[in-house]
């Protein structure tokens, strides 16, 4: 009786020690991507909202991502209207949030988000002879300065697909954008500053609402951003 009792326990000692290495060796439960890293992104970015920096957020494996960026823009263009010479300038300076979902759970992602802040156009011309405004020529010294300018929504929904890869062991990401922002109707405001100013009031009225209807054409602003950054 006691050898077998022996031999039971030696037994059931041989059997135990492959369970016992292997509850040594198991990982722990961590309740899976929930709890894997945070990944951030710090990025430089460029194209049609301009240039400026990106920080990105994307919470382990999961197939969503939040980036926040602001962009800067000024651009000056000369251009004729009419026989007339203009000087044009675009400025803009905008922050932007963006939800990224990634619904194949690789780096094509559908995006959804918000610009804010200012996209300011303004053209001004001195006309060297004569200007037509409405149905009226005026003379250059009686007109003297024309200055013009059409300014936005301040905040401009926006949507858009993406795809982003990784090269040097994921550490540098490659993204690009396209998409486009909601700007809404411009608003346009025109005004001279000669003698006649004021004389020729109705005609430079009948030209604002003109330039402001051609403006009306274009309520979204097209989006193509390209994208370098560093994850951590």
């Amino acid at each position: 009786m006691r050898k077998l009792l022996l031999s039971t326990l030696a037994l059931s000692a041989i059997l135990a020690l492959p369970i016992a290495a292997q509850a040594q060796t198991a990982p722990v439960a961590t309740g899976g991507d929930f709890l894997d890293p945070l990944r951030t992104t710090l990025s430089l970015s460029g194209g049609t909202l301009g240039f400026g920096p990106e920080l990105g957020f994307r919470y382990g494996d999961l197939p969503f991502g939040v980036r926040l960026s602001y962009n800067t823009f000024d651009l000056e263009h000369s251009f004729r209207e009419r026989g007339t010479q203009f000087n044009g300038r675009v400025q803009t300076s905008t922050f932007g949030g963006t939800l990224d979902a990634y619904p194949f759970r690789t780096g094509f992602r559908l995006s959804a988000g918000f610009r804010a802040g200012d996209t300011d156009v303004r053209v001004n011309s001195r006309p060297a002879a004569t200007l037509r405004i409405g149905d009226t020529t005026y003379a250059a010294a009686d007109i003297g300065e024309v200055n013009g300018r059409a300014s936005y929504n301040k905040f401009a929904p926006y949507v858009g697909l993406g795809y982003t890869t990784t090269v040097l062991n994921d550490r540098l990401s490659l993204s690009i954008d396209a998409g486009a922002v909601y700007v809404g109707k411009a608003d346009v405001e025109l005004r001279a500053t000669g003698p006649l100013a004021l004389v020729a009031a109705r005609d430079i009225e009948r030209e604002r609402r003109d330039i402001e209807g051609r403006f009306g054409d274009y309520r979204f602003f097209p989006v193509v951003q390209l994208t370098v950054g560093y994850r951590f």
